[in-house]
């Protein structure tokens, strides 16, 4: 967590003390809003809601796992997280699907759970994600859609 946090911060520190006029102006054409993005101060709530998203798949994973026979220790369940964020930033792999259930198979196994109750984890988690992500989505188009209703009516 402290690693992918000092990462932003040095990340945004070089690209705002380049010469803009020369570096980064013959890269907007291509990257636009990526870099523009990159330039602006991160909120503090934005560190506030990467920590909050952190404690929480940790503590899924904590339940999960443990639920599974396997122990693991909440500083595990916590760099298995941090591990799994900077796993879905690989590129050749789409969120790091793949790359980071094979971890989770590894640290299952290795936490002496069977490897067939190891890949029903993985596949558990992966599926509550994207169930998770869905239905968030859903939530939220929802919402925007009965927004735009009632504007629409008293507007």
């Amino acid at each position: 967590l402290l690693f992918l946090w000092v990462a932003m911060l040095t990340l945004r520190a070089v690209l705002t003390s380049l010469n803009t006029n020369q570096n980064i102006s013959d890269s907007e054409a291509v990257y636009g809003r990526f870099f523009t993005a990159l330039k602006e101060q991160i909120p503090m709530c934005a560190h506030i809601w990467f920590i909050m998203q952190l404690m929480l798949m940790s503590a899924v994973f904590y339940v999960a796992f443990n639920g599974f026979g396997a122990e693991l220790y909440w500083q595990l369940a916590v760099a298995l997280s941090s591990a799994t964020v900077l796993i879905s930033l690989i590129a050749f792999a789409p969120n790091g699907i793949g790359v980071s259930d094979g971890l989770w198979v590894i640290v299952a196994t290795q936490a002496g759970v069977s490897l067939d109750k190891s890949v029903a984890l993985a596949l558990l988690l992966r599926i509550s994600h994207l169930l998770g992500v869905s239905l968030l989505y859903a939530s939220l188009w929802c919402l925007h859609k009965l927004d735009n209703s009632r504007r629409d009516t008293h507007g």
